[in-house]
């Protein structure tokens, strides 16, 4: 698909710095909100108000669900007082390199626009990177990713370009914020986050499998998997999630007993050896922390032994560095 050929998604400049700054906030947890705004006769989504969670949202390291009612008291004032509509959602993948929906977020959507009647939605996936920016400065930067379902109910998202509307606050957050309205949960930090730190894909994206069925998985992959997880892949009863990176590497992410730790593997993909090693952890205060786990594991020793992923949370387990099966 050519540049030319690919949709576009089009957002106020207060918006994508309000969506960026709530991102922020959680280097290693899910959070979001949803889009408002309307659509143009070209079938072009244009984002007038982002909003934030609600009190009762639900996020995990690697799920987030918005607070229902808080959706529906937004829409509904929304529409009401503005003739603006629910576009669809946003929400983070925070730092796993993970810049499309996941099969989850597709389900999701189908499911929703199926039971809601609508035809078509918007998703804007945010991912945390680093890099140069203008001003020459290695600085942590909020990927925007924006996608549209042309029909939400059955089809695939497609990959949009953003159409930044640069220098400009949005009217309906303008009058919101003047009006002091308490039921939208709005990021009024937004002018914190500096424009400069925002940065969204302009070409087509790789594609990013969640290697969820038989046919997904490539030949072989699951055979030498299933060696590599050893006597240990009994024990995983939530499973386990398999990815494909944009770099052709293999993620293999696993949720740990106390289900608020998830332990990943970056795997090779021809020999499967291990790459990295991170941890998430949640706190009681629902903050996240990304714990690289490569200092507790000779990874060369490892690899050179052709030793399985068992061996190595074994190891991991010795050290009391995660809990035990």
């Amino acid at each position: 698909m050519s540049n030319s050929q690919i949709p576009f998604l089009s957002i106020f400049e207060s918006e994508a710095r309000a969506i960026a700054q709530e991102a922020s906030k959680y280097p290693n947890l899910e959070t979001g909100g949803d889009l408002y705004g309307l659509w143009t006769h070209g079938d072009r989504p244009v984002v007038f108000l982002a909003t934030g969670p609600g009190l009762n949202f639900r996020a995990t390291p690697t799920e987030f669900q918005q607070d229902h009612e808080y959706m529906m008291e937004c829409e509904k004032k929304l529409y009401e007082d503005f003739g603006i509509q629910y576009l669809g959602d946003w929400h983070s993948h925070h730092n796993l390199n993970l810049s499309q929906p996941s099969t989850g977020d597709v389900s999701r959507i189908h499911r929703y626009a199926e039971k809601s009647g609508r035809e078509r939605m918007a998703e804007i996936i945010v991912t945390h990177t680093q890099g140069q920016t203008q001003y020459n400065n290695t600085e942590k930067l909020e990927q925007i990713n924006p996608y549209l379902y042309p029909n939400a109910q059955i089809c695939q998202p497609m990959f949009a370009k953003l159409l930044y509307l640069k220098e400009a606050e949005s009217p309906i957050r303008r009058l919101l914020t003047y009006q002091k309205a308490q039921i939208l949960n709005l990021e009024s930090n937004w002018r914190a986050f500096p424009t400069h730190c925002i940065v969204a894909p302009d070409t087509e994206q790789k594609a990013i499998k969640h290697l969820n069925t038989e046919s997904q998985i490539p030949d072989g992959l699951e055979k030498k998997l299933s060696q590599k997880l050893g006597k240990i892949k009994n024990k995983l009863q939530q499973g386990y999630q398999l990815y494909q990176l944009e770099d052709g590497n293999i993620l293999l992410s696993i949720p740990l007993p106390n289900y608020n730790q998830h332990i990943s593997f970056v795997l090779e993909t021809s020999s499967l050896h291990i790459l990295n090693v991170l941890m998430l952890n949640q706190s009681s205060q629902v903050r996240q922390k990304t714990e690289s786990l490569k200092a507790y594991l000779e990874l060369d020793k490892i690899n050179e032994r052709h030793k399985s992923i068992e061996f190595a949370i074994e190891q991991l387990q010795s050290k009391n560095v995660i809990l035990r099966f």
